[in-house]
C-alpha cells in the first residue's frame, strides 16, 4: 500500500502508491544529463553577453537573465 494523503476540508483519505523508490533512479540519470545541458547554456550565454558587451553595451542586460539563471541551475541551487 502506500502513504496516507489527507486532501482539503473534508479530510478525504487516499492511499497513493509510493513511485518515489521508482522514480529515483530515472531522477538520477536525467539531473545528471541535465546539469550538464544547464552548464553548456551558461557557458553559451555567457559568451554571449560578453559580446553584447562589448559591442552592444546598451543591450547586454538582455542576455544577463539566462546567465545568471543557467548557472544557478548548474551549481543546482534551484
Amino acid at each position: 500500500m502506500g502513504r496516507p494523503i489527507i486532501y482539503g476540508p473534508f479530510l478525504f483519505v487516499i492511499f497513493a502508491p509510493d513511485f518515489e523508490q521508482k522514480t529515483q533512479s530515472r531522477k538520477d540519470s536525467t539531473m545528471k544529463s541535465s546539469r550538464a545541458i544547464d552548464w553548456i547554456i551558461f557557458l553559451v550565454s555567457t559568451v554571449i553577453m560578453i559580446f553584447m558587451l562589448m559591442y552592444m553595451d546598451e543591450w547586454f542586460w538582455v542576455a544577463l537573465p539566462f546567465s545568471l539563471t543557467y548557472l544557478v541551475k548548474a551549481l543546482d541551487m534551484m
